[in-house]
């Protein structure tokens, strides 16, 4: 969880890119990318005041619930009617 807090921090107060960010956390661009898009998406804003966990909690909510839908077959899916 720390990681996620400090990619926001490195990024956003730093100013480094994206690469910048993953080669000095040694972490792939990829998993860089993801938090970056993740938190646009949570509506957070930089810098926040929440705990490391509170921070992951509303980060990865929206990505959780629908991998736990899907883990539990309530994906939507068009609806089927019988023939007349």
């Amino acid at each position: 969880m720390r990681k996620i807090r400090e990619v926001l921090r490195l990024k956003f107060e730093v100013g480094l890119s994206a690469r910048q960010v993953a080669i000095s956390l040694q972490i792939g661009q990829a998993s860089v990318g993801e938090y970056l898009n993740l938190f646009a998406v949570s509506g957070l804003t930089w810098p926040s005041a929440l705990t490391d966990a509170e921070l992951h909690r509303h980060i990865f909510r929206r990505s959780q619930r629908s991998t736990s839908d899907a883990r539990h077959g309530l994906m939507s899916t068009p609806s089927c009617t019988a023939p007349e």
